[in-house]
């Protein structure tokens, strides 16, 4: 077998012998890398379904101020779209929390400490949150047995502004507590926690946060093995750049047969990690998120 760092230019190939342990750590390294960008990218479509769930409630509540909706036929239009975009939400959490298990333990186990589970994160989260409980079962429910947003109240109420008044509008979704214990199926212990119907949009909140906290750990245990998988290809693009004295645009490290028949690739190049930055400047840990709300409040 040989290996080398070679590119193809204008017909002519910049090969450089390199070992087959150089070979394999590179090979590992890019591993590494896709593994990473790819765990970004998945929380990446968890946060834009749940940034879609949130401009929907703002949408429909937009178009109830000015249609004025207030038939039952309208309230389960609004039931019906919001339980879609909720049901999505559901599912991209659930292959987030299965994926990014998998590529931990498949890409990352040789890192990090043998003591780390990445399930124990999302357990003691589980055990903290009570509407992170709840989700979990919620999202049980919606898949085996009926909708998660089986209430929906559009709501009008006078607010004092000074000498005058203004009308708040807002749109409530809940689940209701009867139904979800009809269900055999479901966690009773978990339903019990509350009191009456379960306002979703406080539950999907509590959920996000937690979520958002375990991938922000996530990134930070990462960030070792990731930071020498990036320094593993440097210094393969360098040691290349300085024999051959050009850039290191579309090099790639080789497994060739005694016959110089390719058997196995790897591209050497970076454009991925500067994607996961980008994608990580993007999603920051969601602080707070329970306590926050958007207003079109008018002000004198």
């Amino acid at each position: 077998m040989i290996y080398i760092i070679t590119k193809d230019i204008f017909m002519d190939s910049q090969d450089l012998e390199i070992t087959k342990m150089e070979f394999q750590l590179l090979k590992e390294s890019k591993s590494v890398l896709s593994a990473a960008l790819l765990i970004e990218d998945i929380y990446e479509i968890l946060i834009s379904n749940y940034t879609e769930f949130e401009k929907e409630i703002m949408n429909l509540s937009v178009e109830n101020l000015v249609r004025q909706k207030h038939l039952y036929t309208e309230a389960f239009e609004i039931r019906s779209i919001l339980n879609r975009r909720m049901i999505n939400l559901m599912a991209s959490i659930r292959l987030y929390i299965d994926s990014v298990s998998h590529h931990i333990s498949e890409n990352f186990q040789t890192h990090i400490s043998d003591d780390f589970i990445i399930k124990d994160l999302f357990k003691r989260e589980y055990e903290n949150n009570q509407y992170y409980r709840f989700m979990e079962m919620l999202r049980n429910y919606s898949q085996h047995y009926g909708l998660p947003i089986q209430h929906v109240t559009i709501n009008t109420k006078r607010v004092e502004n000074n000498d005058s008044y203004l009308i708040e509008l807002s749109i409530h979704i809940s689940s209701i507590k009867e139904l979800l214990m009809k269900d055999k199926k479901t966690k009773k212990t978990v339903i019990e926690e509350f009191d009456g119907n379960i306002d979703l949009k406080t539950a999907i909140r509590n959920y996000i946060q937690s979520i958002s906290l375990v991938h922000c750990e996530i990134r930070e245990i990462i960030s070792k093995p990731v930071n020498e998988c990036i320094l593993n290809i440097k210094r393969a693009q360098n040691k290349h750049k300085s024999k051959f004295k050009g850039n290191v645009d579309y090099i790639e490290a080789q497994q060739l047969s005694d016959e110089s028949e390719i058997i196995d690739k790897v591209p050497l190049l970076l454009e991925w990690e500067s994607m996961r930055q980008n994608l990580i400047s993007r999603n920051k840990r969601l602080a707070n998120l329970n306590k926050m709300y958007i207003s079109g409040l008018l002000r004198n």
